[in-house]
């Protein structure tokens, strides 16, 4: 049965126009300071305030780099939304002359009204059925880009490219649910979440860094030692996974925050005039994939939801 027959959209269209209603601050004001002095050391790597854009090179503000900045709140919600089928294991190869660019964090941020209840669990907090938000803001344009995003929880990738950067595919895993917005017109969009990273054997995995809680810990040995060589096996696994699909050296110059709200893929704007205009969740078509029951509202309705859920289960 089709997961989403249960949230007709109206629903979404009334919880936009409700959810609006608290969106309205000044978002689009570039925040004081520098966004490194914000982030927070976590175990698995940076935690990014919400308003920073994280690439390559560095990080900036969301707003020098997006035009109109949102961020994604209880108005995040879309006006239609089509299900993400899993992909087959053989995966289209990106375009001729295509350049590939992976993002991969742990989580994303924001809080949106968007939460998954999926039948099969014993319990279900809000915090981890959320569906953050990670914008991916594109300005490469040398060359079309095929985008490779990865997550180990729940999210939804905004892409947000600019007029003159053509985004030729998209591939999405998650180890949790995941969803696409705003995807570009004619570029192939491919997931594998759930059962289908099993069936395709293929688990995300970041490769643990220095700068990591963990490698920091793994130091003294220990548990924590245990599991650093643990993640770094998997991670080797991964990206031979990824070589084989996508080419020698997608592993490189990875975006890989533990948690961030945006990512660059290009260089920085060159001047204020030339940000990216923001392309935003509320009204747009969101791809998602179909793993649960989606809820759209606040806490207090996913709750109730997963009651009636466990209810119906006799837990």
């Amino acid at each position: 049965m089709n997961q989403f027959g249960a949230f007709p959209l109206r629903s979404l269209f009334a919880a936009a126009a409700v959810l609006l209603l608290s969106a309205c601050d000044d978002q689009s004001a570039v925040p004081d300071g520098n966004p490194r002095s914000a982030r927070i050391a976590g175990p698995h790597g940076a935690i990014w305030p919400e308003d920073a854009i994280v690439g390559p090179a560095g990080a900036a503000w969301a707003q020098q780099v997006i035009e109109g900045y949102e961020r994604a709140g209880a108005s995040a919600a879309p006006t239609r939304i089509e299900p993400l089928d899993t992909s087959s294991c053989v995966l289209t190869k990106p375009a001729p002359g295509a350049v590939v660019r992976q993002v991969f964090v742990e989580q994303g941020a924001g809080a949106p009204p968007l939460f998954v209840l999926r039948q099969n669990e014993k319990s279900a907090s809000a915090e981890a059925a959320r569906l953050k938000v990670v914008n991916v803001v594109v300005t490469e344009s040398s060359a079309p880009v095929h985008l490779v995003l990865a997550s180990e929880r729940s999210v939804i990738w905004n892409i947000i490219p600019a007029p003159d950067a053509r985004v030729s595919g998209v591939t999405a895993l998650s180890g949790a649910s995941l969803g696409v917005a705003n995807a570009p017109d004619g570029a192939a969009i491919e997931a594998l979440y759930g059962e289908a990273l099993s069936r395709c054997e293929v688990a995300p995995v970041r490769r643990p860094q220095d700068d990591w809680g963990l490698a920091r810990e793994a130091r003294a040995g220990g548990p924590a030692l245990t599991q650093y060589d643990a993640r770094n096996a998997q991670a080797d696994k991964f990206e031979a996974w990824l070589r084989k699909w996508f080419g020698a050296g997608v592993e490189t110059a990875v975006i890989a925050p533990m948690g961030a709200g945006a990512a660059l893929v290009g260089p920085l704007p060159p001047a204020p005039a030339a940000r990216i205009p923001m392309r935003p969740i509320a009204g747009a078509t969101l791809k998602l994939s179909i793993d649960g029951r989606l809820i759209v509202g606040d806490e207090r309705d996913f709750e109730a939801a997963a009651a009636e859920n466990g209810a119906k289960r006799g837990v």
